[in-house]
């Protein structure tokens, strides 16, 4: 049942002078996935298939190893900055233990005294190439997300307002927070008829999210017009984009933010790379200007407003008692990892 998620043809948001029609379609298209279905596949992306192939090839090398060798870059060695190594069972998904084991990685720099989720990256010694390949994907797909962001928040406004989409990237994402994974999700036992989670249902909470995965699948997401679950596979040459509550927020709810999970079916691991790209850590949080979204999509928005997949009512930053997207986002970090996160508040505050 794939295909129920679409698949859009991205390459005129990449070209600096695009066919005006072809822009304007694709415009149409990706506003109707978010409306829709909140996930959808992009093709013609711009990144090269031996980078991603070697991207996947690193993963399936370092979580090949043993537990002793991949500690050498663990997690708790890397700060306040949130990288490195996390075996299966440390991170929490809505409270309840991943069944997976990941690699952390962000944009390369330095330490911060001041602020979380700054600094170096930590890199397996045992994968030379590991550093190289990781380091150019993340500057190529942080450039495809700068492109993607603008087509997306054109098909909230209408590319009349393709000036106040300037002015909002401009404010908010001109140093945007990336946050970067490399999952491996083991095979799980459904022999005995009760189905187990690498990760369970949720909702992504940042902006926006490109997956790249490999063929093994297990990915599914939530339909809102069935409000069944279908298999959301690896495609040639695709990336699976979603989007988060933040963007929801963003929109004021003419973009939802849609559950998925992710169980592991095949007989072995399976390798999974997000990455997340969301506004600046001082970024202020914002809606967009009702007098600048579609009537009828704000009326559309009113009428799907039900409670979330988690009995909340959705982001509400004065709850929340936050003022920029930095402090969002390390109150949802400090949940998937608790102890970690009291450790590194000690630090900060000496």
């Amino acid at each position: 049942m794939e295909q129920n998620i679409p698949v859009i043809d991205i390459n005129s948001l990449l070209q600096i002078e695009a066919d005006h029609l072809a822009f304007n379609q694709t415009i149409q298209e990706i506003h109707a996935a978010c409306i829709t279905f909140g996930f959808f596949y992009v093709k013609n992306h711009g990144i090269s298939k031996k980078l991603t192939t070697d991207l996947l090839k690193i993963g399936k090398v370092f979580f090949s190893q043993t537990l002793e060798e991949k500690l050498k870059i663990d997690m708790n060695l890397g700060g306040s900055a949130w990288r490195g190594y996390v075996p299966v069972g440390r991170e929490l998904t809505s409270d309840k233990a991943d069944l997976k084991e990941a690699i952390y990685f962000g944009r390369e720099e330095k330490l911060s005294n001041q602020l979380p989720l700054f600094g170096p990256n930590l890199f397996c010694q045992n994968t030379p190439s590991m550093k190289q390949v990781v380091l150019e994907y993340l500057e190529k797909i942080e450039d495809l997300c700068q492109k993607l962001l603008k087509g997306i928040f054109l098909g909230v406004l209408g590319v009349k307002y393709e000036d106040k989409v300037e002015e909002i990237c401009s404010e908010s994402f001109n140093d945007p927070m990336i946050l970067f994974r490399i999952f491996s999700y083991p095979h799980l036992d459904s022999s005995a008829g009760k189905a187990q989670w690498g990760v369970g249902e949720h909702t992504d909470y940042g902006f926006l999210t490109i997956l790249l995965q490999d063929h093994i699948g297990g990915l599914q997401v939530k339909l809102r017009s069935s409000q069944t679950w279908v298999d959301i596979p690896s495609r040639d040459d695709c990336f699976v984009v979603n989007i988060g509550d933040m963007l929801e927020y963003w929109t004021r709810g003419v973009y939802q933010a849609t559950p998925h999970r992710v169980s592991n079916k095949g007989k072995v691991n399976r390798i999974s790379c997000p990455f997340f790209f969301d506004p600046g850590f001082h970024s202020k949080l914002h809606q967009i200007d009702k007098e600048l979204i579609k009537a009828n999509d704000l009326e559309l928005a009113k009428m799907n407003k039900n409670k979330r997949w988690d009995g909340l009512q959705g982001l509400d930053p004065d709850e929340l008692n936050i003022s920029c997207y930095g402090e969002y986002l390390w109150q949802k970090v400090s949940r998937v990892f608790p102890d970690l996160a009291a450790k590194v508040s000690r630090g900060l505050q000496k």
